[in-house]
C-alpha cells in the first residue's frame, strides 16, 4: 500500500505510551497523526482534516465534544434486520426478542453476520430497531 493510499488516521490521547503502542501497531496500515491532549487534536483537525479515522480516549476535554462531530462522514441510523448491510457498524448489544444476547455492539455487518442475524430473526425474533453507523462516501485523503 503506497503512503498517498492510506486512510489518515488521528489518535489523541493523554497518555504518550498509549499514542506510542498504537502507532507501531497502525503505521503500515495507515497514515497516522498523533496528539496529547484535546486542544492539540482539535488544531490537528483545523490544519490536517478530515481523517478517516479519529480514534480518543473521550475523557479528554475538550476533545470529546467535539470528536464526534469532526467525524462527518458517518451517520446513525435505526434499522430493520433487511435493512442491514456489508460495512455497518451494530452501536448497541443486538438481542433476541427473549433476551438473548445475539451480537455484541460495536461488530461490524458482515454478509455471513447479516445470514445469522436473519435466520435468529425468523426462528425467535429480533429486537427492532437496530442501532448502526453506516459509513458514507470516505473522506478525501489529501497527499504530501
Amino acid at each position: 500500500m503506497t503512503p498517498a493510499a492510506k486512510p489518515a488516521l488521528l489518535c489523541v490521547d493523554d497518555e504518550p505510551l498509549v499514542l506510542e503502542g498504537l502507532t507501531l501497531h497502525l503505521r503500515r496500515a495507515f497514515t497516522l497523526t498523533t496528539a496529547t491532549s484535546g486542544a492539540a487534536g482539535l488544531e490537528i483537525l483545523k490544519e490536517k482534516g478530515p481523517f478517516a479515522i479519529v480514534m480518543s480516549d473521550m475523557r479528554i476535554p475538550p476533545f470529546a465534544e467535539v470528536a464526534t462531530r469532526a467525524v462527518s462522514h458517518i451517520e446513525v441510523r435505526h434499522v430493520v434486520v433487511r435493512e442491514l448491510r456489508q460495512g455497518m457498524i451494530l452501536r448497541d448489544n443486538l438481542f433476541t426478542k427473549n433476551g438473548m444476547l445475539l451480537v455484541p455492539k460495536g461488530n461490524e455487518v458482515t454478509p455471513s453476520l447479516i445470514e445469522r442475524i436473519a435466520n435468529f430473526s425468523r426462528k425467535m425474533g429480533v429486537r427492532e430497531p437496530i442501532p448502526v453507523t453506516v459509513p458514507a462516501a470516505p473522506a478525501p485523503v489529501k497527499s504530501g
